[in-house]
């Protein structure tokens, strides 16, 4: 009987060794919060350089020194700021919603992914957008006169500004995924975490060991 009981917690704790060892690791808390940060930092980013689009376009729109062929120009560039700007707009909503959702990355997995898959579409339509106005911008630079070069300059740069930041962005949103993704990595893995992994395999032996002696 005494010899049953021995085999029994023997058999228990070497289970726990294996259970213990087959425990994924806690998320990389710190490395998510930095790539949240960064993503709603260009969300907001992104938003303030629509703005910029917008009132650089609107100066050379209300001239009336400026002739209709150059505010065409100047007027496409002007409506596809607003799309970007409603773009940014939604981009910051779904950055802000990452931020109680990585508290427990684990749990909050399946919805964080699809708001990252959201971000990652709205950074696709934006880099688009901007992308189909590359000849305008280009040529609104070359046409305007002298008097409005330097509105002409600040939506050449900005334009160039928001194309980088959102190419930015998208590097932080598969940042935030990787780190998304240690935990399952680890457990892959579990010669990676020697430390607590050995200590629990050699309780688990330990205890066959010693039931075996008794």
């Amino acid at each position: 009987m005494k010899h049953t009981i021995f085999n029994v917690q023997a058999m228990f704790m070497a289970l726990l060794a294996v259970a213990l060892i087959c425990m994924p690791v806690s998320a990389d808390q710190e490395a998510i919060e930095i790539e949240v940060a960064e993503v709603i930092e260009h969300a907001d980013d992104l938003y303030d350089l629509s703005m910029v689009l917008l009132a650089e376009t609107r100066v050379i729109n209300k001239d009336d020194t400026i002739s209709d062929e150059i505010k065409e120009v100047s007027r496409t560039i002007h409506k596809a700021a607003h799309e970007l700007e409603h773009i940014a707009e939604h981009l910051q909503e779904n950055t802000l919603e990452l931020q109680p959702l990585i508290r427990d990355p684990d749990t909050n997995r399946t919805a964080i992914d699809r708001v990252i898959a959201d971000i990652e579409e709205d950074i696709g339509d934006f880099l688009e957008i901007l992308g189909n106005q590359h000849d305008n911008i280009h040529d609104l630079e070359h046409v305007v006169p002298a008097s409005h070069k330097e509105h002409a300059e600040g939506v050449h740069n900005t334009a160039h500004q928001a194309e980088r930041d959102a190419k930015h962005m998208l590097i932080h949103t598969s940042a935030l995924t990787a780190a998304l993704d240690v935990p399952a990595a680890s457990a892959s893995k579990p010669a990676e975490s020697p430390g607590f992994g050995f200590l629990a395999a050699l309780a688990g032996i330990a205890a066959v060991v010693y039931a075996r002696r008794s």
